[in-house]
């Protein structure tokens, strides 16, 4: 397994296992993410016996380097290891989703009334699988790309030989995030991010490349909300004004890692250190009249141009309309 595919949960493993098996192992380590369990709970919950248990926590040790350790006849993650899963966005989404799993599991009488958020991507899945492959092996990959935004024909553009750095999963689309060699000036790198559902003809190449020294998916993303990673504007202080009923909304899910709260009788002041591009600029419109961008002065007018396109649109409506 290549230690360089950054979107593997089996990282360090020696040797890859089998799908099912696999499975099993981070199902039995999202129980125990849960709560410690006895050895009598969790031979009952997956039906097999001691040993099997034992024999499954020296396995995921060895190839994932998860520890789990027993204390007074209890088991339970060591603080390493929770670490280790807690502080890796895509190991915390995967044991979460087991654990969710087990939670819907046995309720097969509330199939009709559990609704879920359909992603649209997941038809993807072919796609996807290939990306991460040529990722594993350091492979380039080539493709038609489909780009909606100027461009009322459709038409599909050819990308060849682009090497695919990392994949994100952002408002129920999946991205690849690649080095191209497309370079608008001098300042451009050469990183463009592709939706997976605007994807054709995706084939792995046999050429490989070397994934730059240090190049960490996470730190790429830091100073930005969403896909879009405005990396030629500057990183920003920003403030903004949210009634009280919402703030607790941005208290229980923060819209940004960097986010910070000074709490007010009937506001709450938010700040944000990041660089604002066009999804952040969704967010923050998203919120309405509950929401007032306070500084700096350059984030504060982008959001007023934007207010007032909008209702221009809206005034030119009610006229076409009139006539």
């Amino acid at each position: 397994m290549n230690k360089k595919c950054y979107i593997c949960i089996l990282t360090n493993m020696q040797k890859p296992m089998p799908r099912q098996t696999s499975d099993r192992y981070h199902e039995f380590i999202a129980r125990l993410l849960k709560q410690p369990r006895d050895m009598e709970d969790l031979t009952l919950y997956f039906q097999v016996d001691r040993r099997t248990i034992y024999r499954w926590i020296d396995t995921i040790k060895e190839r994932l380097h998860i520890e789990i350790t027993n204390t007074k006849g209890k088991f339970d993650l060591s603080d390493a290891s929770k670490d280790l899963i807690q502080n890796n966005s895509l190991n915390n989404w995967m044991f979460n989703t087991f654990s969710l799993m087990n939670l819907l599991d046995d309720r097969e009488a509330l199939k009709d009334r559990i609704l879920l958020e359909h992603i649209p991507s997941s038809n993807d899945e072919d796609k996807l699988q290939v990306i991460l492959e040529a990722m594993e092996q350091n492979r380039r990959i080539s493709f038609k790309y489909t780009k909606y935004y100027n461009n009322p024909e459709h038409k599909p553009k050819p990308h060849e030989h682009v090497e695919p750095y990392c994949v994100k999963l952002f408002e129920r689309r999946w991205y690849v995030i690649c080095q191209t060699d497309e370079k608008t000036n001098k300042n451009d790198n050469g990183m463009r991010t592709f939706s997976l559902d605007q994807i054709s003809d995706l084939k792995m190449l046999k050429s490989t490349f070397k994934l730059p020294k240090g190049f960490s998916a996470e730190e790429y993303f830091n100073d930005v909300y969403g896909i879009t990673t405005g990396m030629n504007g500057a990183l920003s202080t920003i403030k903004m004004k949210v009634d009280a009923a919402r703030a607790n909304y941005y208290r229980a899910l923060p819209l940004h890692h960097s986010q910070e709260e000074e709490q007010h009788e009937d506001y709450s002041i938010f700040t944000f250190r990041l660089r604002p591009a066009n999804d952040f600029y969704q967010a923050l419109l998203h919120e309405g009249e509950l929401l007032e961008v306070l500084e700096p002065a350059e984030v504060r007018e982008a959001i007023k141009e934007k207010i007032g396109k909008m209702e221009e649109r809206y005034k030119n409506d009610i006229q076409n309309n009139k006539k």
